[in-house]
């Protein structure tokens, strides 16, 4: 009897397993049809022509970083101002 029920409980790991490897190369399939997908799109426009009006300034320099300082941040033009004062730094 306890044959038998080591023989089952070994059966049912087995199973799970092969279910479980089973669900794995169907999401691994999964994502190469869509990256496949991905790559038929056609490219998407570009929202502005040219580079947006705050990195356009000369702020971009052979010196590797970017200051900006004092930005006021509004949900929309007539809004109150959400951030004030706002500054960043990149370095590179």
């Amino acid at each position: 009897m306890g044959l038998a029920l080591g023989q089952v409980l070994n059966l049912s790991g087995t199973m799970q397993w092969a279910v479980r490897q089973s669900a794995e190369a169907e999401n691994n399939m999964t994502s190469i049809e869509r990256l496949l997908e991905y790559t038929r799109l056609p490219q998407a426009r570009r929202p502005w022509p040219t580079l947006p009006k705050f990195l356009s300034n000369a702020c971009w320099s052979a010196r590797g970083c970017c200051r900006r300082a004092a930005h006021v941040v509004h949900l929309s033009q007539s809004a109150q101002s959400l951030l004030t004062q706002l500054g960043h730094s990149l370095v590179w």
